[in-house]
């Protein structure tokens, strides 16, 4: 089973790196609950919304980031976000 809203948040918590910079603008919160997500989910957007960050050297990331990296996790698996 999928992980719920709670646990998704704690994913996510547990997974962003500290020294990552993240808009303050950006709801951890929200996205846990909109988004169904596993947590091997939550482990490969963290890992591709890192990687973005660093080859764009942007300096903080937004939420947008988060979608656009949602949005190609679903692709993978044939999802539509």
């Amino acid at each position: 089973p999928l992980p719920a809203e709670e646990e998704r948040l704690q994913l996510w918590k547990q997974t962003l790196p500290e020294k990552i910079k993240i808009s303050s603008k950006v709801n951890i919160k929200r996205i846990a609950d909109k988004y169904e997500l596993t947590g091997a989910n939550v482990v490969n957007i963290v890992q591709q919304i890192c990687l973005e960050h660093l080859a764009t050297g942007n300096s903080e990331i937004i939420e947008k980031n988060f979608v656009d990296a949602i949005r190609k996790e679903f692709g993978k698996e044939g999802k539509m976000l």
